[in-house]
């Protein structure tokens, strides 16, 4: 809290708009390093995704694209209900 409002008082004002926006965004960084959860999980899963859109290239349905993308990136219930556990401990 000491930094933030050290920022304030300075001059610069890239500096002044961090402290604002870490100042406006404190409750979400404090359960985020709190949690301890990272995005090696959701950058692996992105990796994932974006190889399945790259090999169904040329499918016209979007449901053979998702059944693709669903396959490759291995998205079960459990998985999607770990999200929405964590998605509302964030809350």
């Amino acid at each position: 809290m000491k930094w933030i409002s050290w920022t304030s008082r300075l001059r610069m004002p890239d500096i002044i708009k961090l402290g604002k926006t870490m100042k406006r965004h404190l409750n979400g960084i404090l359960k985020a390093i709190k949690s301890g959860i990272n995005s090696d999980v959701v950058e692996g899963l992105n990796n994932k995704i974006t190889t399945a859109f790259k090999r169904s290239y040329g499918i016209k349905a979007e449901k053979y694209r998702d059944t693709i993308i669903y396959l490759v990136a291995e998205v079960s219930v459990h998985i999607q209900q770990t999200y929405e556990i964590l998605k509302i401990q964030l809350l």
